[in-house]
């Protein structure tokens, strides 16, 4: 009997460690199964990686362009205000020497700078002369001023 037992605790024996291999194996299945899965997912992770790419460096290369062609315009623009800027100096003083001959030819005194006498009465304010004044009626405004101003400090004197 000894000997029918130590067979059956045997062949006992075997069959755990064939259930404990079977389980094992199970399990190691379960976990091939799902990195294959994740390698899938890891598939569509990398692809969706790549296309995502490819439209980056694209939109760098069209930023690139577009940045190339804002410069290139922002240079033409700063450089025709810088003729422009030019011109009207220009401009400007052919304005200033057309004024004082103007000054000239109309005999206008040079204005004073010292003080007026403190009895003058304070004129009123002038209003700025329009845009629309241009030429000899701004020449004739400022004689007609200096004429005023002539006769107030003679009836104050």
């Amino acid at each position: 009997m000894l000997a029918g037992s130590f067979g059956l605790f045997i062949e006992l024996l075997v069959a755990i460690l064939l259930a404990v291999t079977i389980g094992y194996c199970v399990i190691v299945n379960r976990k091939l199964e799902q990195l294959r899965s994740e390698q899938s997912d890891m598939r569509s992770v990398i692809r969706d990686l790549s296309a995502a790419t490819g439209q980056a460096e694209n939109a760098i290369a069209t930023l690139r362009s577009t940045a190339g062609t804002a410069e290139e315009t922002l240079t033409a623009r700063i450089d025709g205000a810088a003729e422009l800027n030019a011109q009207l100096a220009v401009a400007l003083e052919q304005g200033e020497d057309l004024l004082s001959k103007l000054k000239a030819v109309a005999g206008a005194p040079p204005r004073r700078t010292a003080p007026e006498p403190a009895a003058r009465p304070a004129a009123p304010p002038r209003p700025a002369p329009r845009a629309s004044q241009v030429g000899l009626g701004l020449l004739n405004a400022q004689r007609r001023s200096d004429a005023d101003g002539a006769k107030a400090h003679r009836e104050a004197g």
